[in-house]
Protein backbone atom coordinates (compact mmCIF):
# COMPACT_ATOMS: atom_id res chain seq x y z
CA UNK A 1 0.00 0.00 0.00
CA UNK A 2 0.77 3.45 -0.84
CA UNK A 3 0.41 6.35 1.41
CA UNK A 4 -0.74 9.39 -0.32
CA UNK A 5 -1.31 13.27 0.90
CA UNK A 6 -3.66 15.55 -0.91
CA UNK A 7 -4.64 19.21 0.12
CA UNK A 8 -8.54 19.34 -0.22
CA UNK A 9 -10.04 22.99 -0.23
CA UNK A 10 -13.59 23.68 0.95
CA UNK A 11 -15.18 26.95 0.57
CA UNK A 12 -18.93 27.83 0.46
CA UNK A 13 -18.19 30.59 -2.14
CA UNK A 14 -17.13 27.42 -4.47
CA UNK A 15 -19.51 24.24 -3.86
CA UNK A 16 -20.02 21.64 -6.17
CA UNK A 17 -23.32 21.66 -8.15
CA UNK A 18 -23.18 18.04 -5.67
CA UNK A 19 -23.23 19.73 -1.94
CA UNK A 20 -26.26 20.55 -0.37
CA UNK A 21 -27.39 22.67 2.88
CA UNK A 22 -26.55 25.95 4.40
CA UNK A 23 -23.36 27.72 4.09
CA UNK A 24 -22.97 26.42 7.67
CA UNK A 25 -24.53 23.51 7.83
CA UNK A 26 -23.81 21.52 4.65
CA UNK A 27 -23.05 17.74 2.89
CA UNK A 28 -20.27 18.23 0.88
CA UNK A 29 -19.36 16.45 -2.42
CA UNK A 30 -16.70 15.83 -4.26
CA UNK A 31 -15.96 13.19 -7.64
CA UNK A 32 -12.16 12.72 -6.39
CA UNK A 33 -11.23 9.56 -6.01
CA UNK A 34 -8.20 9.88 -4.09
CA UNK A 35 -11.09 10.35 -1.26
CA UNK A 36 -11.97 6.71 -0.90
CA UNK A 37 -9.61 5.48 1.32
CA UNK A 38 -8.76 8.05 4.25
CA UNK A 39 -7.28 6.85 6.71
CA UNK A 40 -6.07 10.26 8.53
CA UNK A 41 -7.39 13.84 8.58
CA UNK A 42 -6.21 17.13 9.43
CA UNK A 43 -6.95 20.63 9.35
CA UNK A 44 -3.99 22.49 8.00
CA UNK A 45 -5.46 26.25 7.18
CA UNK A 46 -8.95 27.60 8.44
CA UNK A 47 -10.30 31.07 7.60
CA UNK A 48 -13.30 32.38 8.84
CA UNK A 49 -14.91 35.97 9.19
CA UNK A 50 -16.18 37.01 12.67
CA UNK A 51 -19.17 37.96 11.54
CA UNK A 52 -21.73 36.34 14.28
CA UNK A 53 -23.89 39.34 15.56
CA UNK A 54 -23.80 39.56 19.37
CA UNK A 55 -27.62 39.86 19.17
CA UNK A 56 -28.80 36.73 16.95
CA UNK A 57 -31.70 34.73 16.36
CA UNK A 58 -30.76 32.82 19.38
CA UNK A 59 -30.75 35.73 21.73
CA UNK A 60 -33.16 38.62 20.92
CA UNK A 61 -35.35 38.69 23.94
CA UNK A 62 -34.86 39.58 27.91
CA UNK A 63 -37.80 37.99 28.83
CA UNK A 64 -38.44 40.55 32.15
CA UNK A 65 -41.84 39.60 33.66
CA UNK A 66 -44.72 40.94 35.69
CA UNK A 67 -48.46 40.78 36.52
CA UNK A 68 -49.01 44.62 34.59
CA UNK A 69 -46.51 43.72 31.57
CA UNK A 70 -46.84 42.10 28.21
CA UNK A 71 -44.38 39.52 26.94
CA UNK A 72 -41.44 41.38 25.88
CA UNK A 73 -40.40 41.92 22.33
CA UNK A 74 -37.12 40.45 20.35
CA UNK A 75 -34.87 43.50 19.97
CA UNK A 76 -33.57 43.62 16.14
CA UNK A 77 -30.76 41.38 15.70
CA UNK A 78 -27.13 42.95 15.16
CA UNK A 79 -23.48 43.99 16.40
CA UNK A 80 -24.42 46.14 19.81
CA UNK A 81 -21.63 48.61 21.92
CA UNK A 82 -23.26 48.46 25.81
CA UNK A 83 -24.93 51.86 25.03
CA UNK A 84 -26.72 50.57 22.19
CA UNK A 85 -28.05 47.09 24.12
CA UNK A 86 -29.36 49.25 26.76
CA UNK A 87 -31.33 51.67 24.41
CA UNK A 88 -32.52 48.92 22.47
CA UNK A 89 -33.84 46.98 25.76
CA UNK A 90 -35.48 50.16 27.25
CA UNK A 91 -37.45 50.14 24.01
CA UNK A 92 -39.18 47.19 24.37
CA UNK A 93 -39.21 46.91 27.93
CA UNK A 94 -40.61 50.29 27.86
CA UNK A 95 -43.86 48.69 25.22
CA UNK A 96 -44.07 45.69 27.30
CA UNK A 97 -44.57 47.76 30.53
CA UNK A 98 -46.93 50.69 29.39
CA UNK A 99 -48.28 52.86 30.37
CA UNK A 100 -44.92 52.18 32.96
CA UNK A 101 -41.40 52.92 31.84
CA UNK A 102 -38.01 51.47 32.50
CA UNK A 103 -34.82 53.15 33.08
CA UNK A 104 -31.75 50.86 32.58
CA UNK A 105 -27.90 51.88 33.85
CA UNK A 106 -24.87 50.37 34.24
CA UNK A 107 -23.04 50.60 38.04
CA UNK A 108 -20.15 52.60 37.83
CA UNK A 109 -18.24 50.08 39.90
CA UNK A 110 -19.96 46.59 39.70
CA UNK A 111 -20.64 47.47 36.00
CA UNK A 112 -23.67 45.33 36.28
CA UNK A 113 -26.83 46.70 34.70
CA UNK A 114 -29.36 48.03 36.88
CA UNK A 115 -33.29 48.13 36.25
CA UNK A 116 -35.55 50.55 37.50
CA UNK A 117 -39.44 50.52 36.56
CA UNK A 118 -41.20 53.76 37.17
CA UNK A 119 -44.23 52.25 38.44
CA UNK A 120 -47.02 49.05 39.06
CA UNK A 121 -46.33 45.87 39.91
CA UNK A 122 -43.08 44.43 40.76
CA UNK A 123 -40.66 42.38 38.09
CA UNK A 124 -38.59 39.96 37.77
CA UNK A 125 -35.18 39.65 36.29
CA UNK A 126 -35.04 35.91 34.61
CA UNK A 127 -32.30 33.27 35.47
CA UNK A 128 -30.46 31.38 33.23
CA UNK A 129 -32.83 28.75 32.19
CA UNK A 130 -35.21 31.05 31.00
CA UNK A 131 -33.13 34.20 29.39
CA UNK A 132 -31.65 33.76 26.28
CA UNK A 133 -29.60 36.60 27.02
CA UNK A 134 -28.19 35.67 30.35
CA UNK A 135 -24.74 35.98 29.11
CA UNK A 136 -25.41 39.45 27.04
CA UNK A 137 -27.51 41.05 30.11
CA UNK A 138 -25.45 39.78 32.75
CA UNK A 139 -28.71 38.30 34.37
CA UNK A 140 -28.39 34.87 35.15
CA UNK A 141 -30.10 34.48 38.60
CA UNK A 142 -33.84 35.04 39.01
CA UNK A 143 -34.01 38.01 40.96
CA UNK A 144 -37.24 39.99 42.32
CA UNK A 145 -37.11 44.06 42.10
CA UNK A 146 -37.15 45.79 45.70
CA UNK A 147 -38.54 48.88 45.47
CA UNK A 148 -39.14 48.31 41.73
CA UNK A 149 -35.65 47.78 41.43
CA UNK A 150 -33.40 45.03 40.24
CA UNK A 151 -29.66 44.13 39.69
CA UNK A 152 -28.54 41.77 37.27
CA UNK A 153 -26.75 38.89 39.27
CA UNK A 154 -23.43 39.29 36.61
CA UNK A 155 -22.15 41.56 34.12
CA UNK A 156 -23.07 41.93 31.10
CA UNK A 157 -20.58 40.13 27.90
CA UNK A 158 -21.72 41.14 24.64
CA UNK A 159 -18.40 40.23 23.52
CA UNK A 160 -19.71 37.62 20.84
CA UNK A 161 -18.04 35.19 19.04
CA UNK A 162 -15.47 33.37 20.87
CA UNK A 163 -14.62 29.90 19.29
CA UNK A 164 -15.90 28.56 16.48
CA UNK A 165 -16.50 24.43 16.15
CA UNK A 166 -16.05 22.53 13.40
CA UNK A 167 -17.73 19.37 13.43
CA UNK A 168 -18.98 16.60 11.15
CA UNK A 169 -20.30 12.91 11.67
CA UNK A 170 -18.65 11.72 8.17
CA UNK A 171 -15.21 13.19 9.46
CA UNK A 172 -15.42 12.12 12.67
CA UNK A 173 -15.86 9.42 14.41
CA UNK A 174 -19.50 8.88 14.57
CA UNK A 175 -20.20 9.18 18.24
CA UNK A 176 -23.51 7.57 19.46
CA UNK A 177 -24.84 7.77 22.82
CA UNK A 178 -28.31 6.04 23.02
CA UNK A 179 -30.18 7.13 19.96
CA UNK A 180 -29.02 10.25 19.77
CA UNK A 181 -25.93 11.08 17.43
CA UNK A 182 -23.24 13.14 18.63
CA UNK A 183 -21.19 15.36 16.12
CA UNK A 184 -17.76 15.16 16.42
CA UNK A 185 -15.93 17.91 16.70
CA UNK A 186 -12.79 17.96 14.36
CA UNK A 187 -11.48 21.29 15.00
CA UNK A 188 -11.62 24.31 17.44
CA UNK A 189 -10.79 27.82 15.69
CA UNK A 190 -10.75 30.29 18.84
CA UNK A 191 -12.01 33.96 17.77
CA UNK A 192 -9.26 36.67 18.72
CA UNK A 193 -9.77 39.08 15.95
CA UNK A 194 -12.81 41.82 16.32
CA UNK A 195 -16.14 41.87 14.56
CA UNK A 196 -16.20 42.36 10.58
CA UNK A 197 -12.60 41.15 10.64
CA UNK A 198 -11.06 37.32 9.38
CA UNK A 199 -9.21 35.21 11.15
CA UNK A 200 -6.65 32.74 9.73
CA UNK A 201 -5.31 29.50 11.25
CA UNK A 202 -2.63 27.72 10.10
CA UNK A 203 -2.08 24.14 12.09
CA UNK A 204 0.69 21.57 12.04
CA UNK A 205 -0.44 17.89 12.92
CA UNK A 206 0.96 18.52 16.75
CA UNK A 207 -2.74 20.03 17.22
CA UNK A 208 -5.85 18.43 18.14
CA UNK A 209 -7.25 19.55 15.26
CA UNK A 210 -7.13 16.13 13.35
CA UNK A 211 -9.03 12.62 13.11
CA UNK A 212 -6.97 9.23 12.41
CA UNK A 213 -9.45 6.42 11.90
CA UNK A 214 -9.17 2.32 12.41
CA UNK A 215 -9.56 1.67 9.16
CA UNK A 216 -9.96 3.53 5.60
CA UNK A 217 -12.85 6.09 5.60
CA UNK A 218 -14.66 6.96 2.34
CA UNK A 219 -14.34 10.93 2.35
CA UNK A 220 -15.92 12.25 -0.99
CA UNK A 221 -18.63 13.33 1.02
CA UNK A 222 -19.07 14.82 4.12
CA UNK A 223 -21.13 16.63 6.52
CA UNK A 224 -19.58 19.91 7.82
CA UNK A 225 -21.32 21.84 10.83
CA UNK A 226 -20.20 25.29 12.44
CA UNK A 227 -21.07 26.15 15.69
CA UNK A 228 -20.33 28.71 18.67
CA UNK A 229 -19.41 27.65 22.27
CA UNK A 230 -23.16 27.77 22.78
CA UNK A 231 -23.58 24.86 20.56
CA UNK A 232 -25.53 27.03 18.59
CA UNK A 233 -25.09 26.97 14.76
CA UNK A 234 -23.45 29.66 13.13
CA UNK A 235 -25.01 32.45 10.72
CA UNK A 236 -22.03 34.22 9.20
CA UNK A 237 -24.50 37.09 7.39
CA UNK A 238 -22.97 35.85 3.75
CA UNK A 239 -19.22 35.52 4.38
CA UNK A 240 -17.04 33.48 3.12
CA UNK A 241 -15.00 30.84 5.13
CA UNK A 242 -12.43 28.66 3.32
CA UNK A 243 -11.16 25.17 5.15
CA UNK A 244 -7.97 23.14 3.63
CA UNK A 245 -7.77 19.82 4.86
CA UNK A 246 -4.85 17.35 4.42
CA UNK A 247 -5.67 13.89 3.75
CA UNK A 248 -3.57 11.18 4.19
CA UNK A 249 -4.88 8.40 1.97
CA UNK A 250 -3.94 4.31 1.31
CA UNK A 251 -3.55 3.36 -2.54
CA UNK A 252 -2.79 -0.02 -3.57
Amino acid sequence: MNITTKLVRITNSDLSRYSTGTSTNLSWQSNDSDLGQIHKLHLKTAIFPNTMYNINRYNQVLNITAPDMAPVNPIPVGQYSIVEYIAALKVVLDIAAAPNTFTIVQNPLTKKLVFTKSAGAEFLLPGIDTNAQSRESGSKVETLSAGLTATASGMPDLSGLRHIYVESMTAGKQLLTGNVNKYHVIADLPIAVPFGAYQTYNFDESTLNQVTYRGAKQLAKIDIRFTDDRNRELDLNGIDWVLIFEAHGLNP
